[in-house]
Parts: structure tokens; C-alpha cells; sequence
């Protein structure tokens, strides 16, 4: 069974998606999701010998990976963030687990998601209190990854256009 990425173009106010993660100016433009996905955590460098954890990671979590893209009024530049999420029991309610900070320009953007392998992705997560976690992200369906993967070259070939224009 493929896993299908649903694409959403209603323009309905940010407020009504999650509140607490962005400005209540910025509209949803549209959200991407990606399903069978897992988190783990990213071993210390001075802990990573075999000795230590024997190398061994630990998965956090396992859902869906959603990309929202926002827009403001009066501005051409979209505003993206990924969360994660998963579908508690048979209810149509999504659960947050952990998301990033509004990625708004090349800058914010390679801060908080890098390609780490062939297999995984080191993204920058945000925490209470204004403190961030890195965590590594694996797309487990070949489709889902390269789908996620086409989506990330294009957003950050925007935000390298966007960079360029405005001599950043």
C-alpha cells in the first residue's frame, strides 16, 4: 500500500492549525505529509566509541513528518516548519510531538535541517524554553523519502534565490 503525501491549498488562518508555533499574521499555504518516519537521538561525540553506547541509537519516535508552508501578507517570502506527528488510537486527532522554529531564509534553514547520510536527515528541534535538541530523521518508505528529499531541494534552492536577491 503507498503511502500518499496530502497536499492542502485552503488558505485558512494559522491560528486554527497550532497556535503556539507561529505568528497568528501567517496563513497556511499548504502542508505536506510524510508517512513512516522515525526520530533518534543524536549520540554526544565524545560518547559515540563502541564502549560507551555499544553504538547503538535509540528511536524517540515514529509517525508522520508534516511540512507546513506559511505565508503573510504583504511579504513574497514563505515561512516553513516541519512537526511531527501521529494519530492517537482510531481518533482523527493529531498529536505533536516536537517541531522547529519558523525557517524563514537560507540561514535558518541549514541551521535546522542537514542531510546527514544517504538514509538520514540531522534536524534541529525546538524545545520549552527557547532551547533546541538535534535529532536524526529517517524516512522509512523509499517513496516518502523521495518525496521529502524533492521538496527540501526545493525549498532551499528558494531561500539560496531569496538569499542572492537580497545580498545576504
Amino acid at each position: 500500500m503507498l503511502a500518499v503525501s496530502s497536499m492542502s491549498s485552503s488558505r485558512e488562518t494559522a491560528t486554527t492549525k497550532s497556535s503556539s508555533l507561529i505568528p497568528s499574521t501567517f496563513i497556511l499555504a499548504r502542508s505536506s505529509r510524510y508517512h513512516k518516519c522515525a526520530l533518534f537521538n543524536v549520540l554526544p561525540s565524545d560518547l559515540t566509541n563502541e564502549s560507551a553506547f555499544a553504538g547503538e541509537k535509540c528511536r524517540l519516535f515514529y509517525g508522520d513528518v508534516v511540512l507546513d508552508e506559511y505565508i503573510e501578507n504583504g511579504s513574497s517570502i514563505s515561512r516553513y516548519i516541519l512537526k511531527f506527528e501521529w494519530n492517537r488510537g482510531g481518533s482523527r486527532r493529531r498529536n505533536v510531538f516536537c517541531h522547529t522554529e519558523v525557517m524563514d531564509n537560507v540561514h535558518k534553514w541549514n541551521e535546522t535541517i542537514t542531510e546527514w547520510s544517504s538514509e538520514r536527515f540531522r534536524i534541529m528541534m525546538q524545545c520549552s524554553d527557547d532551547r533546541y535538541i538535534l535529532l536524526e530523521l529517517q524516512i522509512c518508505e523509499t517513496s516518502e523519502d523521495r518525496k521529502f528529499r524533492d521538496v527540501l531541494c526545493r525549498i532551499s534552492e528558494e531561500f539560496e534565490i531569496w538569499a542572492e536577491l537580497m545580498d545576504d
